[in-house]
């Protein structure tokens, strides 16, 4: 440290003390954090630790050659441009000759433009009494910073300070018309945008949309009518609903305008229009009705003369022949649907200019455009160097029903080219604008191909490709089982295959109900669910190059809520024992994969059947009682509901009892009566079967019947029993009597006969 001369003479002296300090260095401060908006201001401040009096503050930064001086340690840039960021420094200085500080560290002012907002309005500047209007202030690249906005209507503050950058009027009023700004304040430093331009919003009365038509006249099925729905003014924001005299509900589109594209004779009638827009929605008043009229489109005729078989070389007369009204057409031709000669004025040409195809041609009216329906084909068949190289899209063999592209390549690739293509015993070519060739193959598409390619006129052809085998084989049709019936229940398990017969192939699986997706790309031949639906189900499967399968025929799966059988028995009244009763446990509809299980009030395991019926055989007077009946099917088992009970009485059975008259004993000739009796029984609807010495011997529908002679012959032992055909109950067999006939009785047997 360096001593001054005074100070040593006076330190020496002992007068008095005397420091020293180093020459100080002021800290440059800036009243922002971060960076200044144009047309805002900036103060730096230069401030010395050991702050004391008489000095004055000089400002330099990397663009001035000469130092700024001020009275204070305060330098304010009031307005800052971008022009005035950059690196600056500051000294103190005081005395005369002036005696400076060490310079201040840089400090780094960064000034940007100041963003200006701009009034976005909602739904639009041009609104309706009654809208709800959203006015958002954007500032853009604002990025985190915070802002506070205030709103200015016609340079009057509307609202000053707003912490959120829009606000709404509710349903807005004429005098809510006007010019709106607005300006964005940083919250952190008070720090202002720019002020936005002015955005008018203009409120009108609810609008009613005009109505118009693209078409003057009627319209021809097949072709298309724009209809406008407009609104004047204009305006953003709105959607547009559309509405006919056949239709229920309205139909919705973003723009003015609604297109059918290719209209029906249905589609003609009154048509209505309005615009809506907002949350809620916002109408405007119905347009006035619109009458839209469509009328069926004539279908032409090709005509070919001389005949659709022709030669190269020779002139063909081509006519496309539209019946009815004095309509102007242009007419437009193609072959194999590639154009072949566009808007002819005349209904006939006559060309050298044609190759085999098949022809077709439609109708545009000259008075707006309208066209005709295009005509059934006519097939004219007409019967040349570079070699291309054929290929085929597939490695394999195709399967009938799907496509496969040729692509017949050149190798030093040009323009202009168009292909050609042939097949082996085919005598005409096809031809394509594009190197590649394809179609959805039959069987009889399988065979050797060959493409060559032309150019120019005269044409120039190519060499023939090498020929290309193209196979073809039948495409498998699936089967579709469904598993466990097509007649299932809500809440069964159901499971459905895909079976396709023939090959290695792995397919993946596409299933359809009603003709509309249900699975698609299943890697599995069949899946179970429990999430199906009535309906027609068909599959198809899809190789690994894409290649389908023809599509199963459909299998008509019908769910129904889960089924309570009827229980019935064929015995009315009740069984007699020994006799048989079958209960029947029927599911309506009838499906398959049942077991029925059968249950009495006294009885706690079911029993189980493989089929629909159970018989009680032989039936004991215990068997009676009140049963009832449920079926199942599946694994897990899926149980219907229970049957209601049915009773069955079971009764001892009767044993018949035997009468002869007028005896057991009798002689030849007389008349003898056989009566089956059952004590307390008066049932006419029985049948009796009558036993002569266990050998039956008849049956009668009657209790009783008589031999009027009897013979020796007649002579046995003698039973019956009663049985009911229609419940095949039958009684038991009665003891045997002994019927004798002996020798003829003379004086007495004829007393007794007299």
């Amino acid at each position: 440290m360096e001593l001054r001369p005074l100070c040593v003479f006076l330190l020496l002296m002992g007068l008095i003390h005397c420091t020293t300090t180093e020459k100080p260095k002021p800290e440059l401060t800036s009243d922002l954090k971060g960076a200044a908006l144009t047309g805002n201001s900036v103060t730096l401040y230069c401030t010395l630790k050991l702050q004391s009096d008489g000095w004055k503050f000089y400002w330099s930064n990397h663009t001035q050659s000469t130092e700024t001086e001020t009275e204070t340690h305060s330098y304010t840039i009031n307005p800052v441009s971008v022009s005035d960021g950059g690196q600056y420094r500051c000294r103190a200085g005081r005395g005369k000759p002036v005696y400076y500080t060490d310079y201040s560290d840089a400090l780094w002012v960064d000034v940007i433009d100041s963003p200006k907002p701009v009034v976005i309005i909602k739904p639009g500047t041009q609104v309706y009494r009654e809208e709800k209007v959203t006015l958002r202030c954007n500032i853009q690249g604002g990025g985190g910073t915070q802002w506070t906005y205030s709103w200015y209507k016609k340079d009057y503050t509307l609202y000053p300070y707003r912490t959120t950058q829009e606000f709404s009027f509710s349903s807005v009023r004429n005098d809510n018309s006007g010019e709106y700004t607005c300006i964005g304040r940083r919250s952190s430093d008070s720090q202002s945008s720019e002020i936005s331009d002015a955005v008018t919003l203009t409120v009108s009365e609810k609008p009613k949309p005009e109505l118009t038509s693209s078409r003057e006249g009627a319209v021809l099925t097949g072709n298309s009518v724009t209809l406008y729905c407009t609104l004047k003014p204009q305006s953003d924001g709105w959607k547009f609903y559309w509405s006919n005299h056949t239709q229920s509900r309205q139909t919705e589109t973003e723009t003015h305008t609604y297109t059918i594209s290719s209209v029906s004779v249905s589609d003609g009638g009154q048509y209505w229009c309005r615009a809506g827009r907002g949350k809620p929605v916002y109408y405007t008043d119905y347009s006035d009705a619109l009458w839209v009229n469509v009328i069926e489109s004539p279908k032409p005729v090709v005509i070919i003369k001389p005949d659709t078989q022709v030669f190269r070389g020779e002139t063909v007369t081509f006519r496309c022949e539209i019946q009815g009204g004095d309509t102007e057409w242009t007419y437009d031709w193609y072959r194999d649907d590639n154009t072949f000669n566009p808007s002819i004025t005349a209904q006939g040409i006559i060309s050298s200019d044609y190759d085999s195809g098949k022809y077709t041609c439609r109708g545009r009216r000259r008075s707006d455009s309208q066209i005709s329906k295009t005509s059934d084909p006519v097939t004219l068949t007409v019967s040349e160097k570079p070699k291309p190289q054929l290929t085929s899209s597939l490695k394999g063999a195709v399967l009938t029903g799907n496509s496969v592209t040729l692509y017949c390549t050149l190798k030093l690739q040009s323009d202009g080219w168009k292909f050609y293509w042939s097949k082996r015993r085919q005598r005409t070519e096809t031809d394509t604008e594009t190197y590649t060739y394809s179609r959805s193959v039959r069987v009889s598409d399988g065979g050797q191909y060959k493409c060559r390619a032309g150019r120019g006129n005269p044409v120039y052809y190519t060499d023939y490709s090498d020929e290309l085998r193209v196979d073809v084989i039948e495409s498998p049709k699936p089967v579709v089982i469904i598993k466990p019936d097509t007649q299932v229940f809500r809440g069964e398990r159901v499971t459905f295959r895909c079976d396709i017969k023939g090959g290695d192939t792995e397919w993946t699986y596409d299933w359809y109900r009603d003709d509309k997706t249900f699975y698609t790309s299943h890697t599995t031949l069949e899946f179970i669910i429990s999430n199906y639906d009535s309906g027609k189900y068909t599959c198809r499967g899809r190789r690994s190059d894409s290649q389908i399968s023809k599509t199963s025929d459909p299998v008509t799966l019908t769910v129904s809520e889960k089924p309570k059988p009827q229980l019935t028995s064929r015995r009315e009244g009740a069984v007699l024992t020994g006799n048989s009763v079958t209960l029947y446990c029927t599911l309506k509809p009838p499906s398959d994969g049942w077991k029925f299980y059968w249950s009495k009030h006294t009885q706690s395991p079911e029993t189980e059947t493989e089929t629909h019926s159970y018989t009680i055989n032989p039936g004991s007077v215990s068997d009676r009682g009140h049963y009832k009946c449920r079926a199942g099917r599946g694994n897990p088992a899926y149980y219907t509901h229970y049957s209601n009970e049915l009773r069955v009485d079971v009764i001892v059975r009767p044993k018949p009892v035997l009468i002869i008259k007028p005896d057991t004993q009798v002689y030849r000739e007389e008349k003898v009566t056989l009566t089956c009796n059952i004590q307390g029984e008066r049932d006419t609807h029985w049948t009796y079967s009558w036993y002569k010495n266990k050998i039956e011997y008849g049956h009668h529908t009657t209790q009783g019947f008589s031999i009027s002679s009897v013979t020796d012959s007649d002579s046995g032992k003698y039973t019956c029993r009663r049985s009911r055909s229609s419940y095949y109950q039958i009684s038991e067999i009665s003891d045997a009597v002994t019927l004798t006939v002996s020798g003829e009785c003379v004086s007495l047997c004829y007393y007794f006969l007299l």
